[in-house]
């Protein structure tokens, strides 16, 4: 070989790198979810921190946020690809935020963890009359506290809602501020110890009214439509696992703040569906459409939602199909 020919192929060997990297495929980001704290949708942290969404093949960041506003908050900014949230978060999505959310699997059922506490003296919902109940506004505490009056004969103007957002609930009942607040866990139990105040309703007297589902935006669904199946499968190992390992359950705990028999109190008011139940749940008469449609009766009649959105719309069972039967 002689020199120049030698130089040449010096020079084009490391071209030939470069272009090889160029043409190669570059994996996608990471699936950003957006959560508060909440064992209804820490199952999709566990599923990161067990290593299952990458066994399936998924990258995952979650961004772990102070509530259901601020999650809502980050997927109309583009700063999350999913979101766990209430129908009330799906809705909104739909209606403000300039988003096309849809609602890609159920992640739980309450049965009795979204409650309503009162301060010390107040024994009931019928004497919420006149005092001040703290909500954060647009998320599930307006159903709830729908519901609750609903059930007692009440109406909205019956009371004083006070807007808070849920870290701040529990100061403000502390304070004096409201005499109520609708809350969850793990702030529910603390609530509870700091202030002795009284669980006066819960989501078990309005079955059905409070659900969490995983949604993601329209586009999302469409480019990367197997990386969530993926996900959903990776989610349904965390909640097999949790099921049956100890050391997964103290890993939940930890996350939640609360101790492992917190933990099983606040799981035996949790309905954790399985992915092969949910897509008929998804059509019509199921359990998920039938929950969207109240819940977007109920925002028109308190005034939350100025026009009708079809609750199919909102819904998109394709992923949970791909996830049960990939291709």
């Amino acid at each position: 070989m002689n020199h120049r020919y030698r130089r040449r192929a010096l020079i084009a060997a490391p071209l030939l790198l470069v272009l090889a990297a160029c043409t190669r495929e570059s994996p996608p980001p990471p699936l950003r979810i957006a959560v508060n704290v909440w064992p209804g949708y820490d199952t999709l942290w566990l599923a990161e921190q067990l290593g299952f969404t990458a066994a399936e093949g998924v990258a995952v960041r979650i961004l772990t946020t102070d509530g259901l506003g601020a999650s809502r908050r980050l997927l109309k900014l583009g700063e999350a690809d999913l979101i766990g949230g209430t129908l009330v978060e799906l809705i909104a999505s739909s209606a403000y935020d300039g988003c096309a959310p849809r609602a890609i699997s159920l992640l739980n059922v309450s049965l009795g963890p979204d409650v309503i506490l009162a301060r010390p003296g107040i024994n009931g919902v019928a004497e919420l009359r006149g005092r001040r109940v703290g909500i954060e506004p647009g998320t599930s505490d307006l159903l709830l506290l729908a519901a609750a009056l609903r059930a007692h004969g009440l109406a909205p103007d019956d009371i004083r809602e006070v807007p808070l957002s849920h870290p701040a609930k529990l100061a403000a009942l502390r304070a004096g501020e409201v005499d109520a607040v609708c809350t969850y866990p793990p702030e529910a139990e603390e609530t509870v110890r700091a202030t002795g105040a009284r669980r006066i309703f819960s989501s078990a007297d309005a079955p059905g009214a409070i659900i969490d589902v995983l949604i993601a935006d329209a586009a999302t669904v469409r480019a990367r439509g197997r990386e969530l199946a993926a996900l959903l499968r990776a989610n349904q190992r965390a909640l097999d696992t949790l099921r049956t390992d100890p050391a997964a359950r103290r890993l939940f705990a930890r996350r939640g703040g609360v101790t492992e028999e917190e933990l099983a109190r606040q799981l035996a008011g949790l309905e954790l569906p399985r992915l092969s139940s949910q897509p008929a749940r998804f059509g019509p008469g199921g359990t998920v459409r039938l929950a969207t449609e109240g819940a977007i009766r109920a925002l028109r009649d308190y005034g939350a939602l100025t026009r009708d959105i079809p609750a199919a719309e909102l819904l998109e069972p394709a992923v949970l199909r791909e996830a049960l039967n990939p291709r």
